[in-house]
């Protein structure tokens, strides 16, 4: 091979590899990028009923959370993306892994026609429509996160920055012969982050409740952030302080995880205003981010920005 064809040949690959190097950097600030835009957030949103695009586009939460079949498309998604004053915006789509929803597209495919798969157990009776499932079948991780067509493809293909995993905690309240529920909810959420990660580098995992997971290291590395509902009130009835044990015993965990770099978001549905400064200031002080809501989630609060004037 003449040299000047040796040296060209060299050139070229030079040229390749450097624009290797580059694709795989630009991939790596991206990863940053999000993750630090989650840890510089100082407030969001929770919306998953009666979204209206515009509305939401002009607000300043730094976060939100939607359901991915909000009724719009990439269009309204892109909007959504960018704060009024030009700043990035987060969005994260809901996601349920332990329960399946009778409105969901997957529906009619698995579960219509009065079949019920062996996974499908006990309906949810505070929120009817919801089936506990056992989260570990092959055929629910197939609809979830593995399949060409999963619920996570979809999410990251119509434009979101993240998934917002609910029911984790289902753990507690489903069993079978042989199985190790919590065992198997840590594998499930590790699998889910891989595959996410991989599809698109730093695509973001937030976890709502289920703290008590976060004693497990390798749940801790596969997740970005933790939501918590019902912190300080809401469980023994709405506007309801909760017991000290609860409340002590919740936040050694969530502290626990803030002090991994882990992003903690609270939700109160709270509607009195002077309890909701009352948990506004405590939240704060843990150095989590508050965020309060009707517990239908069908309303855009935005006095949740009364006191964010840093933007």
């Amino acid at each position: 091979m003449p040299a000047a064809v040796r040296s060209a040949l060299a050139l070229v690959m030079c040229l390749l590899a450097g624009l290797g190097s580059a694709v795989g950097q630009t991939a790596i600030r991206a990863a940053d990028d999000l993750g630090q835009l989650l840890l510089q957030s100082s407030n969001w949103t929770y919306q998953l009923q009666g979204v209206r695009p515009a509305e939401l586009a002009v607000t300043r939460f730094d976060v939100i959370v939607m359901d991915a079949f909000f009724g719009g498309g990439r269009r309204e998604i892109e909007r959504l993306r960018t704060l009024p004053f030009g700043r990035r915006r987060l969005l994260l789509s809901y996601l349920s892994i332990g329960e399946a929803e009778v409105y969901r597209y997957y529906w009619q495919r698995c579960c219509s026609g009065g079949k019920r798969p062996p996974w499908i157990t006990t309906e949810n009776q505070r929120w009817r429509g919801n089936w506990r499932v056992h989260f570990w079948d092959p055929e629910w991780k197939s609809i979830i996160f593995q399949e060409d067509d999963s619920y996570l493809k979809r999410i990251i293909a119509a434009g979101f920055d993240g998934v917002y995993l609910d029911r984790i905690d289902v753990h507690s309240e489903v069993s079978a012969p042989g199985i190790a529920p919590r065992a198997e909810m840590l594998r499930f959420v590790r699998e889910l982050s891989a595959t996410a990660k991989a599809m698109r580098p730093g695509f973001l995992v937030i976890a709502q409740n289920a703290e008590e997971l976060a004693d497990d290291a390798s749940y801790l590395a596969a997740i970005d952030g933790i939501a918590k509902e019902d912190l300080l009130y809401g469980v023994a009835g709405e506007g309801k302080r909760n017991e000290p044990g609860m409340i002590k015993e919740s936040t050694a965990l969530l502290m626990r995880a803030h002090a991994a770099g882990k992003h903690i978001m609270v939700v109160e549905y709270l509607s009195e205003p002077a309890t909701i400064e009352r948990a506004r200031t405590e939240i704060l002080e843990l150095g989590f981010v508050p965020y309060f809501a009707p517990r239908s989630l069908g309303k855009l609060q935005v006095e949740s920005l009364e006191l964010d004037d840093s933007h």
